[in-house]
């Protein structure tokens, strides 16, 4: 059996082991949290094996994130609508074809008299006159389907001229630039005819006493065989 003093001397070396091993680990946890998070790469990397071609290492792609700035399409202002310049109705082509067909689309405005003539019956004849006929100027008021002569003396509408006399039809005449509407029956006792003239068109109006037509406006030209009345309307507006 061993003797006691073997025993302390194992138990002192024992000890001295420890301690020895305890203060070797304490240094090693210091170093290590001394060390800079660099110089741990580096010694990290220092343990690759130096076998490996470090250049050929291929590195995983990036993972793209989509922007959440969503550009906002361009905001499309629109043209403020420009006012044309003011333009009359008399700019308006008379419209032949729809005229027969009873549509006034294109005469659509405001009509005044400009000239007229009468028959004073005394052997002179039809005496022409500029401007309006006296304190009673004749109208004519014309919509899309009508044309109204003096508070309906006498409205066109259509292929038909309606009267005190009762309606009587139409036949249209062009005559290489103006449109001419009369009675179909000739013989009627009372007889009227509505020509209609495009501005700039020459007239066959041949008044007297110095007066002068105009033919820079539209025109229309009623005669009415009653008192032989000729009078003309120009389109202001």
């Amino acid at each position: 059996m061993k003797s006691l003093h073997e025993h302390k001397l194992i138990l002192v070396a024992f000890i001295t082991v420890c301690v020895l091993q305890t203060g070797c680990d304490s240094e090693t946890n210091a170093n290590l949290a001394t060390q800079t998070p660099s110089s741990r790469a580096s010694q990290d990397n220092s343990t690759m094996p130096k076998d490996i071609d470090t250049a050929n290492i291929t590195s995983a792609p990036l993972a793209v994130i989509p922007s959440l700035t969503v550009n906002p399409s361009p905001t499309v202002t629109p043209n403020p609508t420009v006012p044309s310049s003011t333009q009359d109705t008399q700019h308006t082509e008379m419209n032949f074809t729809q005229i027969q067909a009873g549509d006034y689309s294109s005469l659509l405005g405001t009509w005044i008299e400009v000239a007229y003539a009468d028959n004073p019956f005394d052997g002179s004849g039809a005496q022409w006159h500029a401007g309006t006929s006296g304190a009673a100027p004749h109208t004519l008021s014309v919509s899309t389907d009508k044309i109204v002569y003096n508070h309906s003396a006498m409205v066109m509408q259509g292929n038909t001229i309606t009267d005190k006399a009762g309606s009587h039809l139409l036949s249209f005449v062009n005559n290489e630039g103006s449109l001419s509407a009369d009675f179909v029956d000739a013989n009627t006792a009372i007889n009227w005819a509505v020509t209609f003239y495009p501005k700039g068109t020459a007239n066959e109006i041949q008044p007297n006493n110095g007066v002068k037509i105009d033919n820079t406006k539209n025109l229309i030209d009623i005669w009415y065989s009653g008192m032989q009345n000729e009078i003309i309307f120009a389109q202001i507006d």
